[in-house]
């Protein structure tokens, strides 16, 4: 568990665009840099 786990809502800023805006266990169905970033952070 993260502290992004705790979080009602997350917002992914891909490019200095909003891409996404939801709960962490949607954003890692549903969004591959997001899912990109917990990998890269060793969190996923």
């Amino acid at each position: 568990m993260s502290t992004l786990d705790i979080c009602d809502r997350i917002m992914v800023i891909e490019g200095g665009r909003m891409t996404a805006l939801d709960a962490p266990g949607a954003l890692r169905s549903d969004s591959e840099f997001y899912r990109n970033a917990l990998a890269v952070a060793g969190i996923a």
